[in-house]
């Protein structure tokens, strides 16, 4: 089955679940993975703006949690969090 592809220069207009501009979310967790305090991440997993997650404690939404494992460490995940 053939594939779509993209012509060059075509936008896309992503939003997720509870309306945040994707590319928002994606340049915000790019600044972070872009510290050199980073370097040593391997990225093996993301969720992108789950209905379901959101801190009950906080009035805080969860827009994507990136899982993560640190040469030597334990996984981890990150999330990036708006009040």
């Amino acid at each position: 089955m053939p594939r779509r592809h993209s012509a060059p220069g075509d936008t896309v207009d992503c939003t997720t679940v509870s309306g945040r501009d994707c590319a928002e979310v994606f340049t915000t967790a790019g600044t972070w993975l872009a510290d050199p305090a980073q370097a040593d991440l391997q990225v093996w997993g993301a969720e992108l703006d789950q209905p379901r997650r959101s801190d009950a404690e906080s009035d805080t939404t969860t827009y994507l949690d990136l899982f993560y494992t640190r040469s030597g460490d334990e996984a981890h995940s990150t999330q990036e969090q708006v009040e």
